[in-house]
């Protein structure tokens, strides 16, 4: 039997990862836009996924109900998200971007984007091609959690096959 080191463990090294990603990323929005990081990914999943309800947001970001609860106070505070009964269930609130929500997704997306382009600039072409090929293999389907998976008959949800 091989000797179990954390440091050499699979989840602990992309945990380890993932936070160090997160937190250096966060700073790209938290200081100009005063964004954290759960208000991030709740913007971001309300761009690709306009009018779920929060334990949906929740399901779709990895938060939990507490994280998504805080986050959504602010930001609906801040008029950056609306908050609308829902149709099929009055007991429930179907979220969207307010027209300065998506203004201010469609400013903090490039910094984004340009902040993964250079994380990944250490890894040339055929490795970042490898690194989304094996991504890919280990969690085919990402934006889909084991509770989410439930939203796939959800007419208000786009779930990936």
């Amino acid at each position: 039997m091989d000797e179990f080191q954390l440091g050499g463990f699979l989840p602990y090294r992309i945990n380890r990862m993932a936070e160090r990603m997160s937190d250096s990323l966060a700073r790209v929005y938290r200081e100009r836009f005063a964004v954290s990081v759960a208000q991030w990914r709740i913007l971001a999943t309300l761009h690709e996924y306009p009018k779920v309800s929060a334990k949906e947001v929740a399901q779709l970001t990895n938060l939990d109900k507490v994280q998504v609860s805080r986050a959504l106070t602010d930001l609906v505070r801040r008029s950056l998200v609306l908050r609308r009964a829902a149709q099929n269930d009055g007991r429930s609130w179907e979220l969207s971007l307010s027209a300065a929500g998506r203004r201010l997704f469609q400013r903090i997306a490039p910094l984004a984007l340009a902040w993964e382009r250079d994380y990944l600039s250490a890894l040339g072409d055929r490795e970042r091609r490898q690194l989304y090929a094996l991504l890919d293999k280990l969690d085919p389907n990402p934006t889909v959690t084991t509770e989410a998976s439930s939203l796939e008959d959800d007419p208000l949800v786009e779930v990936s096959p």
